[in-house]
């Protein structure tokens, strides 16, 4: 795996738990998403919305993320379904030269709209 891929697994992974107790509390978002840089979420977020039809995943996304808030193991398991789905698939955009599933595209958006 390479050192871009795992950064962004870890970004997906701490960005669907930021969003989960975002929908309660945007503070929780910020406190939990410390130490990145938020400007580049931003960033790679507005690059997703702009794709067009693969900004269509954010809807799917924060259904889960709004069905799924109770129950972490579950949204996670989901959310990793859904990622390897995108990449069967070929449902995949570009993000600052990152190829990404569509799914973690819409994770970096979700986590954006929080962070705001």
């Amino acid at each position: 795996m390479t050192e871009r891929r795992l950064i962004l697994q870890m970004l997906c992974a701490l960005g669907a738990g930021a969003v989960v107790p975002a929908v309660a509390s945007p503070d929780a978002a910020r406190s939990l998403a410390a130490g990145i840089d938020a400007e580049a979420i931003h960033r790679l977020a507005a690059q997703f919305r702009a794709g067009g039809p693969a900004a269509a995943g954010l809807k799917a996304v924060q259904a889960l993320l709004d069905d799924l808030a109770t129950d972490p193991e579950r949204l996670v398991r989901r959310l990793r379904e859904s990622m390897h789905a995108d990449y069967r698939e070929a449902r995949y955009v570009r993000l600052s030269g990152w190829f990404v599933s569509r799914t973690e595209g819409a994770l970096i958006a979700a986590l954006s709209a929080a962070l705001r």
